[in-house]
């Protein structure tokens, strides 16, 4: 039993020197995607594949070193930036370009092959330490052909929700070309009202054409006839007859804006036409006039006259009745301030009558309006929760695409339709939702279920 702990002794011994001084390996290295496949390229093509590498611990620089192991292909691919580079601390994506040049004679058959990316420490190992290399790999599998194919897939539908007057409806197709030849889609878009009556349906005006081998987004634009509203639209987008996508959408054509009233000059009549004056001070306003009237009169008799006595009575009376007209203006006007007075104070006798002994009694609205959320509570007293379920569609051909959404909701906009088994690099992690990185040079948020593996 000795002589069996001395033999075991020292490769455990070794082991775990080997564990202690070795160099910590980078956690959670990938390469997106794994597999490169294209079975419609022509000779003379040019077809780029974008490659995504990731990793979850960015402490240090790695360096990258790409090794193309594909016989024929080696003359054929090239890569950017390079075979060697560094992925830079801090950085947690990093996008390459892997970029296939086929010559117009190469044969006609099918390739294949593999590219190993290998990261390490930039600064080399440490002294006395045992340096691990990371990598991945990925194959590739190629196929040259003579036969020209238009093969369409329409990842995202968008509309411009607001339509002002006179503008088109313009919707967004984010469309890929898998095919060896260039292709033009239609599009037509069903309108109906809320109560999904059918109201009439529009073809696209001319829609770009999307090269081979190119995601590409083109917009199909719409003249709709409908009045002022909310719409709702089905949006088919078609390769000749067949129907590649079709979607739901929701729009609202905005009604003319105002014009701003011109500015014009106004008479002193039309100013007096639009000065209102209320009833209260009609009688006040007419006696005041009639009194200065009266007034300057007299005044006016006054200087004319040559009689002492009769001057002195017209001033006299000029001025008694300017006292007198005075006196009676202000006495109504004290009268009128003090009715306000009594009318302000009567809204808060009301009020007082509403309180007892200093305390505020509330309204019954009020207080029904307080109990109400409580009674609700009591009925929904369960959060609501979400409900998943794997959202696939599925094209005539049969082929399956899982919908990724704009945020973390069911009810956002589609922005991405992802092809049975396509992977992608995770970008972060929210309750149900990873916000993953597209293809496309976007991000985008996909459920939990319809994820099957995750590496």
């Amino acid at each position: 039993m000795k002589q069996k702990i001395k033999k075991l002794a020292f490769p455990i011994s070794f082991l775990l020197l080997l564990f202690v001084f070795a160099k910590e390996a980078w956690a959670g290295f990938g390469v997106s995607p794994a597999i490169i496949k294209n079975e419609y390229l022509k000779p003379g093509s040019y077809f780029v594949k974008e490659i995504t590498l990731s990793r979850s611990d960015p402490v240090e620089d790695l360096e990258i070193v790409v090794e193309p192991d594909l016989e024929e292909m080696n003359q054929w691919i090239t890569f950017e930036p390079g075979n060697k580079f560094i992925f830079k601390k801090g950085q947690k994506i990093y996008k390459m370009k892997a970029i296939f040049d086929i010559p117009e004679d190469a044969p006609y058959k099918r390739y294949s092959g593999a590219i190993r990316v290998k990261a390490h420490n930039a600064g080399g190992p440490e002294e006395g330490g045992v340096s691990v290399v990371k990598g991945a790999r990925l194959e590739v599998n190629l196929v040259t052909t003579e036969i020209s194919l238009a093969d369409l897939l329409v990842r995202a539908i968008t509309v411009k929700e607001d339509v002002k007057p006179g503008q088109l409806l313009e919707v967004s197709l984010l469309i890929e070309n898998r095919g060896n030849t260039p292709a033009s889609p239609r599009a037509e878009i069903a309108i109906t009202d809320l109560n999904s009556k059918h109201l009439e349906t529009i073809e696209s005006d001319v829609v770009d054409s999307i090269p081979e081998m190119e995601t590409k987004e083109v917009f199909a634009r719409f003249r709709p006839s409908v009045p002022q509203g909310e719409y709702f639209g089905v949006v088919k987008v078609f390769l000749g007859s067949k129907v590649l996508r079709e979607e739901k959408v929701v729009f609202r054509i905005l009604g003319a804006v105002p014009q701003a009233e011109k500015k014009q000059s106004a008479s002193i009549a039309d100013v007096v036409k639009k000065i209102s004056v209320p009833k209260k001070l009609v009688l006040p306003l007419v006696s005041g006039l009639l009194v200065t009237a009266i007034v300057i009169s007299l005044t006016l008799f006054a200087l004319k006259t040559k009689d002492k006595k009769k001057k002195i009575i017209l001033f006299a009376s000029a001025a008694g009745i300017l006292l007198i007209s005075l006196t009676v203006g202000v006495t109504l006007l004290v009268l009128s301030l003090t009715n306000k007075g009594s009318e302000e104070t009567a809204p808060l006798a009301k009020e007082e009558s509403g309180r007892i002994m200093g305390e505020e009694t509330e309204p019954v609205e009020e207080a029904q309006a307080e109990a109400a959320p409580e009674v609700a509570g009591a009925e929904t007293s369960e959060p609501n929760v979400e409900k998943f379920i794997p959202l696939v569609v599925e094209d005539e051909a049969g082929e399956k695409f899982y919908h990724i959404y704009e945020k973390p909701e069911l009810e956002s906009k589609v922005v991405y339709s992802a092809t049975e088994g396509e992977q992608f690099t995770v970008l972060e992690e929210v309750s149900r939702w990873y916000r993953v990185e597209l293809p496309i040079g976007l991000t985008g948020w996909l459920p939990k279920e319809n994820v099957k593996r995750v590496d």
